[in-house]
């Protein structure tokens, strides 16, 4: 059955067909590791078929408005985007900037046959707020949103077509509104940053060849010297083109850098924000003062610059919704770059911003799979025998040690911590309003966060540890962790690393009151504390090691490595601090619970300093 069955697996996806989850489950009651492994290998598959689709609608549309296909143009950007974004309905406005109004120029989804032609009086409507922030704008519930004015004929239209939620976003060129890319669904959907990011790069897309094309058309008529601009232009497109597709069939930076420095005739250098190289030449990188103003000024203001001497002869941002996240440098020959050269090596940069975005997807998906099986995992109400599953297909062993640690940070501090700890890729970490738990397998969670505050330049928080032979035990230790954070914070303790084993007896007895436990302390032994606090006496120690010797004089100068008459000495005025009858019974065991509670925090709070 379980050849058959794998048979049936390995043909579906051959032929591009959904693998039947029953196929599967059929595998892995005879071959559960085989069945992982199908599993990952359609879960690749699915990824990279939305991958390439998404491409392939990018690269179709360039074509599409290249080619100028009659009457087609905004047409071509709506149905591509529909077809790539999955939304109800998608239409484009065209922005008039003499009357700072917008009409509707193409739709694909709409059900009224008044929304192609609706004009959008100035002020009013989403597509206002999208040109005066030069930003993608999104509501959940249009009809519910403030912040812009309504138009009462605008709402009816939309009250027809049943709009519910709406994402509008700028098509951008020299920036300039060329006009608003909306996405609008019939449902509440919450437009995820990887849908306003694809929206975003696809509009962007849209809006340069759109741009290119119009002024090719302009050119038809233009005399001998606007050919040679309109050359210039179409090889520009070309580039653009090439490296897209290199984009699209999944190439890394160094390949589109060697398409795009084959193209210019000039070796180039790729960077990122903090001027570290990502691909090309590393020795143009050694400029001098005039080229670290140069790179400076791309990457954090997003302008392109020419440099007046030196190797470099221009620095184009690389830019992502309006931010810079790198710049290319070109090289200086003898031949001085066009203002059509400098437009195409900025053009060109939207192939690097698309495989940063890329990149960026591909990570934010993982910080979020990560974070939801900590969630997942942490959650007791929740299917934890599914989250442990889900840990296992992603290849990370469940019966080897993994450890826990819980702490909680000021709000406004969380996603920075966030972001710093998710630098881990072993880390599960998850958080709610500053409150985190972070797992890790076969390595110390707690080092971890040590790293991560260290990093930041913060103190760590009061952060409780447990540890556990397998995933499956180290969940069984969750509900301890949490009341031993509880526990400590009420003794006090606001920093420190500390183990829930160390405190799991005072725990129960003083149920988790940490309150009660400090007062207990305070009200057993606190003249002694007082005492060596005082006069830097060991008068403490002298008591525990009486307490662990059994009163034996000889073991506790042993231990403490005195003089016998030194221990008789502290002795004597220990009894002289503590109440009369000390040593009886049940004064001795309340007297040792209090020792006992006081050294524990003694030595977790020596142990998370050093």
């Amino acid at each position: 059955m379980s050849q058959e069955a794998l048979r049936d697996v390995l043909e579906a996806i051959a032929d591009g067909r959904e693998v039947d989850s029953a196929q599967v489950h059929r595998l892995r009651e005879h071959d559960a590791a085989t069945a992982d492994l199908i599993e990952q290998v359609t879960d690749r598959m699915t990824r990279l078929r939305r991958r390439d689709n998404e491409f392939a609608a990018v690269i179709a549309m360039t074509h599409d408005l290249v080619a100028q296909r009659s009457g087609s143009l905004l047409q071509s950007i709506v149905d591509r985007a529909h077809e790539l974004l999955g939304s109800d309905m998608t239409y484009v406005s065209a922005f008039d900037r003499a009357e700072r109004s917008f009409v509707v120029r193409a739709v694909k989804g709409a059900v009224s046959p008044d929304f192609l032609g609706m004009v959008v009086p100035p002020g009013v409507g989403i597509a206002t707020r999208v040109v005066d922030t030069m930003a993608p704008i999104w509501v959940d519930n249009y009809f519910e949103a403030e912040g812009f004015p309504h138009d009462a004929r605008i709402d009816d239209i939309l009250v027809d077509e049943q709009v519910y939620s709406i994402l509008g976003v700028p098509l951008i060129a020299n920036q300039r509104i060329l006009g608003v890319l909306f996405v609008a669904d019939r449902r509440m959907r919450r437009y995820s940053p990887e849908d306003i990011s694809l929206a975003r790069s696809f509009a962007d897309h849209a809006a340069v060849v759109i741009e290119q094309s119009k002024l090719v058309g302009d050119l038809h008529s233009a005399t001998r010297k606007a050919q040679a601009v309109a050359d210039d232009v179409r090889r520009a497109s070309a580039l653009h083109e090439d490296l897209t597709r290199l984009v699209a069939g999944g190439s890394d930076p160094e390949t589109v850098a060697q398409a795009l420095a084959q193209a210019l005739g000039r070796r180039i250098a790729v960077v990122d924000a903090d001027a570290e190289l990502l691909a090309g030449e590393s020795t143009l990188l050694d400029g001098g003062a005039e080229l670290q103003r140069a790179l400076s000024k791309a990457t954090r203001d997003a302008e392109s610059v020419s440099l007046a001497d030196g190797r470099v002869d221009y620095v184009a941002a690389i830019v992502v919704q309006q931010s810079a996240v790198g710049a290319l440098l070109v090289e200086r020959n003898e031949r001085a770059l066009t203002k059509w050269d400098q437009r195409s090596i900025e053009r060109s940069g939207i192939a690097f911003a698309l495989l940063r975005m890329q990149q960026r997807a591909e990570d934010l998906a993982e910080e979020r799979i990560r974070g939801e099986l900590a969630h997942e995992l942490i959650d007791a109400h929740g299917n934890r025998a599914y989250a442990i599953e889900r840990v296992r297909t992603r290849g990370m062993s469940t019966a080897k040690p993994w450890s826990l640690a819980h702490f909680t940070t000021n709000a406004d501090d969380a996603e920075r911590v966030l972001r710093a700890l998710r630098k881990s890729p072993e880390l599960l970490v998850t958080q709610t309003n500053g409150v985190f738990w972070a797992l890790a397998a076969q390595c110390a969670a707690p080092q971890r966060i040590a790293q991560a505050f260290q990093t930041l330049g913060a103190r760590q928080p009061l952060t409780v540890t447990a540890d556990g032979s397998s995933l499956v035990t180290l969940l069984d230790e969750v509900d301890a962790v949490r009341g031993a954070r509880a526990f400590l914070s009420s003794m006090g303790e606001s920093h420190g690393v500390f183990s829930a084993d160390a405190f799991a007896p005072y725990t129960v007895m003083f149920s988790g009151d940490g309150a009660r436990a400090g007062a207990f302390i305070s009200a057993s032994i606190q003249p002694i504390l007082d005492w060596d606090a005082k006069r830097s006496t060991e008068l403490f120690e002298t008591l525990l090691a009486s307490l662990d010797e059994q009163g034996s004089v000889t073991g506790i100068g042993r231990r403490l490595g005195v003089h016998a008459n030194t221990v008789r000495q502290r002795l004597d005025r220990i009894s002289q601090l503590l109440s009369s009858g000390w040593q009886l019974p049940d004064a001795r065991f309340r007297l040792e619970t209090a020792v006992r509670l006081e050294a524990a925090r003694r030595s977790m709070r020596t142990h998370s300093s050093l």
